[in-house]
């Protein structure tokens, strides 16, 4: 088993990059194996999806997911609560995704997921969260649906035991690249699902 700290992570898909893999290739990538995994899960003819998408490469996981689980014929909102993507990966799969025709949403939609997936912040986010970001998982919380995360849990420090009094108690979560730190140390583990 691997356990890769957030320099590491970073350090990695750099050199993906110089070695000729670009973002978008890696964010394909991520989103597609995601796909799968839930999928595996959660079947798409029995299940709602909201897709709540940050503005970073977490958010840009998201996107893809979103784009796949559309393509495969589920119901599934994307949701961007804290603004537009900023990373260039993100900004190119958003346009691809409005290129076939997929809206998203970027005041709280009045859906009824049964599967919410947290797609806000990554390994690159830093505690305590903002007060918009509070806002958004303290509103996650409460859904009646199953909730999911990418990578680890929003409000989860990735290196440390640490996390915010907001952070998103997830049922599971889907680890990108491998395993981070706080997936073994408390209180932050308990988070995971």
């Amino acid at each position: 088993m691997y356990i890769y700290k957030s320099s590491e992570i970073k350090k990695t898909d750099q050199q993906a990059e110089e070695n000729g893999m670009p973002s978008f290739t890696l964010m394909e990538s991520a989103g597609a194996g995601l796909f799968k995994d839930i999928t595996a899960s959660y079947d798409v003819n029995d299940h709602s999806f909201l897709i709540v998408s940050g503005k970073g490469k977490n958010g840009g996981d998201g996107i893809v997911l979103a784009r796949y689980l559309k393509q495969a014929g589920a119901k599934c909102c994307l949701y961007f609560p804290i603004g537009l993507p900023e990373t260039e990966p993100s900004k190119s799969h958003l346009h691809y995704y409005e290129t076939l025709g997929y809206s998203y949403e970027t005041d709280q939609p009045d859906v009824s997921a049964t599967v919410v997936i947290d797609a806000l912040l990554g390994v690159g986010a830093r505690l305590p969260l903002s007060a918009a970001i509070k806002q958004c998982t303290d509103w996650i919380n409460t859904q009646k649906a199953q909730r999911v995360s990418i990578d680890l849990p929003t409000g989860v420090a990735s290196d440390s035991g640490n996390c915010d009094e907001s952070v998103i108690q997830a049922d599971k979560t889907y680890i990108v690249h491998g395993y981070k730190p706080s997936r073994f140390l408390y209180p932050a583990a308990a988070y995971y699902g």
